[in-house]
Formats: C-alpha cells, structure tokens, sequence
C-alpha cells in the first residue's frame, strides 16, 4: 500500500526553500480543497490520482520517491514501511 507522506515533505519544502508552506497555502497553490490536503496528511488510505500526486510535487518541489511511501504487508497483524524509489534511468 502506497502512503502519501505530505508532513515530511512540507517540511523538507520549507527546509530547502526557507519559505512558510502551511495546508491552506498548499491548497491554494495545488487548486486541492484544503480538505483534500488535511486528508492526504492524516488519513493513511486516502488514495490520491496521479494528477493530484503531480501537483504535490510541482509545488511542493519533489519526486513521488519523496512524497509516497510503500508499506509492505507481511501478515494480516505486521507491517514494515519502506520508501518508495525511483530507479534511475541511465
């Protein structure tokens, strides 16, 4: 399962930027409801579109390896997180 890890990547935005982020910021510049961002930020199986995930990152100056995370479901009462990445091509 695919998480959107909207937090950290808002503070690495801010961290790298050294410019405010804040959720009604990001709504306003991704054209999202500040509703879909608080969702996207608090609800681990919101399930995002492609086209909202583009504009996460446009904005907020990432890659999806960023922004996403992959839970790997071991049985039905573990799981073990890793980061989603992108294989480069040569």
């Amino acid at each position: 399962m695919l998480r959107v890890r909207l937090r950290p990547a808002i503070e690495s935005f801010v961290k790298k930027t050294g410019l405010p982020m804040t959720y009604r910021l990001l709504a306003e510049r991704t054209g999202l409801s500040e509703a879909t961002i608080e969702s996207l930020a608090t609800r681990a199986n919101y399930n995002p579109t492609l086209a909202t995930l583009s504009k996460l990152c446009e904005v907020l100056q990432c890659g999806p390896d960023e922004l996403l995370e992959c839970a790997v479901v071991k049985n039905a009462n573990k799981q073990t997180t890793r980061r989603a990445t992108a294989k480069k091509r040569p």
